[in-house]
């Protein structure tokens, strides 16, 4: 179909105005210093998470949220330094970037645009929840920071929302899917010179339609497919003979490990926080005074009372004590075996997939470590903007400083084992998020 005059000028704004949106953005990303670009990492990634388990929570037979509710998230409380630390807040401690300056970057990315902050009014200090804005995703994007983006659609392709509409009715099988309304389906329903889907009125229902694939549909689906996943590796594409692409036991057996990391952890804070509550001799003591000596018999025995009172509540407390301490080590052993568990299992997921064996099979062949410090290989996928994210993200967990440019011969690493357990926990999870639902997979079709 040929263009018009006007509607030509159109299309060329368009694609002008999208260049140079995405250079505006990719300029906004450079500056950033390296500090304001980790933040931004972590909250992007936890943004995407939060996007995945709001996907997912129908599924579960959990309640949908709006993105209103579920984009907040929290970072942690502030202004109590005893409470247990937010998500948020371990992820920076774990990437060496929280400290006393954490509140002034918040501050530069909420100024550019890039986040929004809300407090929420607690018993001490105050909870605050981060939201990433439609621009700092936008920007992260530009930056690299998620892998995983589609790519161009050539002359002719699909495009990502169009390809994911193909799966969802390819995914329905004969008993079609359901929809109320179809106007948002005309490129595929009106397809010229045939339509890939067609919609049916739902005899079930008064109203709505049913939408399966034509023979012409269904043949462009098994062509396409491979070109598809290489193309729009976020987007899970049931194989064309209907088999799952990707094994959702990974996922889970990786979702498992992950939250037994958080509650551990979790106890852990508050255990730690505990301790350091506990009061010490409390009770208030009473001068004698010469001028009332009929009250001198009653003071000193209620001084004798208070110091009673306090030898009593100081040996309780050096009880309680003890028995928080040795609950912490007690703690630290299984929150370390935990996150040591994690990251070799999500380590093994990445290099099965990497040689293309069963990821499955590898999650299940993986055995216990039993020493410490301890630090996973480093992952290589053989894609070269993967590779570099995941040697970054591997350095930073060994607590090593990033190599110099021009240092030809690779140094030995030296792990730092402060904080081991908490770094070992988001590489993990770096990791888990690159392979969940095959979205590696797919990507490893593009070598």
């Amino acid at each position: 179909m040929s263009l018009g005059g006007s509607d030509l000028v159109r299309s060329v704004r368009a694609g002008c105005y999208r260049r140079v949106m995405s250079q505006d953005r990719a300029a906004a990303w450079a500056a950033l210093n390296e500090r304001q670009q980790t933040y931004m990492r972590v909250v992007y990634d936890a943004d995407q998470a939060a996007e995945q388990r709001a996907k997912g929570a129908w599924a579960r037979g959990e309640r949908s949220q709006p993105a209103a509710e579920w984009r907040w998230l929290d970072y942690g409380t502030v202004g109590d330094s005893m409470a247990p630390l937010g998500r948020l807040q371990r992820n920076l401690e774990a990437r060496g970037v929280r400290d006393s300056g954490a509140g002034s970057t918040l501050t530069a990315l909420e100024k550019a645009g890039l986040i929004e902050t809300q407090s929420v009014p607690g018993v001490v200090g105050y909870r605050l929840l981060v939201k990433l804005t439609r621009h700092g995703r936008a920007v992260c994007r530009a930056g690299g920071v998620d892998s995983a983006r589609p790519g161009s659609p050539g002359r002719g392709q699909l495009s990502e929302g169009l390809w994911g509409m193909l799966v969802d009715v390819h995914a329905a099988g004969e008993e079609g899917l359901r929809r109320d309304f179809v106007d948002g389906w005309l490129r595929l329903t009106e397809r010229e010179p045939e339509p890939y889907v067609v919609a049916e009125p739902d005899r079930e229902r008064r109203y709505g339609y049913r939408l399966r694939l034509t023979e012409a549909g269904a043949r462009y689906y098994a062509d396409q497919w491979e070109a598809y996943a290489r193309l729009y590796p976020a987007v899970d594409a049931l194989r064309p003979d209907g088999g799952q692409a990707w094994p959702g036991e990974v996922d889970r057996a990786l979702g498992v490990l992950d939250a037994r990391c958080q509650e551990l952890r979790g106890r852990l804070d508050g255990t730690v926080a505990e301790a350091e509550r506990l009061p010490s001799g409390v009770a208030r003591r009473v001068p004698k005074r010469p001028d009332l000596p009929e009250l001198e018999a009653l003071t000193t025995a209620r001084n004798r009372a208070a110091r009673a009172y306090d030898l009593a509540l100081v040996r309780a407390a050096e009880q309680y004590r003890a028995a928080l301490d040795t609950q912490r080590v007690e703690l630290e052993g299984l929150y370390r075996q935990a996150c040591v568990r994690y990251a070799a299992v999500a380590t093994a997921v990445v290099a099965a997939v990497a040689a293309g064996t069963d990821p499955a099979a590898a999650v299940a062949a993986v055995e216990p470590v039993t020493e410490w410090p301890w630090l996973p290989p480093e992952p290589v996928t053989g894609l070269a903007e993967i590779d570099v994210g995941l040697s970054r993200q591997w350095r930073r967990t060994s607590g090593a400083p990033e190599p110099r440019r021009g240092r030809k011969r690779p140094q030995p690493v030296q792990i730092e084992p402060d904080g081991l357990e908490g770094r070992l926990a988001v590489h993990a999870g770096y990791l888990a998020t690159l392979v969940r639902g095959g979205k590696l997979a797919r990507l490893m079709l593009r070598r």
